[in-house]
């Protein structure tokens, strides 16, 4: 975003200097709505032009997420069977039974169906940017969509939160999944 000044005011009254810039904001207004590289360096150069992308420094995460995902991991793993099962229920709402203490999903899943969800563990992004996680429950993480039907995916389910063209998203597979047992993708967007 850059910043122009466009004039500036100075008052004076009992001594007293007060001055109040004007500035003029220009955004880039190109609309970004696509997969990026999950490379570091693409990223660093993808957040100099948008300020909302994450940078090599936002998606680490910090000592204390480690130790929040760490403890989360070990209630997940006590309470269902695995990661893939926990997803399946608390986002999907499938059937769960109960074995030995550990909920898992009862029956085959037999269909694929998307889940668009806040996700668990935000990256340390600017105020007003959402991380989020858009969750397939039929195909693991190796399967590929077409980069269109992933848009279109994410498009029409913001155009149903926030309403249409008032928004931008950007979204990449991450290299390093931790449930490779489903079809994910991080996206990264805003409100305009």
């Amino acid at each position: 975003m850059d910043a122009h000044l466009i004039y500036k005011i100075i008052y004076s009254n009992f001594g007293l200097k007060i001055e109040i810039n004007y500035f003029i904001y220009y955004f880039d207004t190109k609309m970004l709505r696509n997969k990026i590289s999950a490379d570091i360096q693409d990223l660093n150069e993808l957040h100099k032009k948008y300020w909302w992308i994450p940078d090599e420094n936002m998606i680490r995460p910090t000592p204390e997420m480690l130790e929040e995902k760490k403890a989360f991991s070990n209630y997940v793993l006590h309470n269902w069977m695995n990661f893939r099962d926990f997803i399946l229920d608390t986002h999907f709402k499938y059937r769960v039974d109960i074995e030995d203490g550990h909920k898992f999903i009862s029956g085959t899943v037999k269909k694929s169906e998307w889940n668009f969800q806040q996700s668990l563990f935000p990256y340390s992004l600017p105020n007003g940017v959402r991380h989020y996680i858009l969750w397939n429950s039929f195909y693991d993480y190796y399967k590929d969509f077409s980069d269109s039907v992933i848009n279109n995916l994410i498009k029409e389910t913001l155009d149903q939160m926030v309403g249409i063209d008032s928004y931008d998203f950007a979204w990449y597979k991450n290299p390093k999944p931790s449930i490779p047992e489903l079809f994910h993708v991080q996206v990264f967007w805003i409100q305009l």
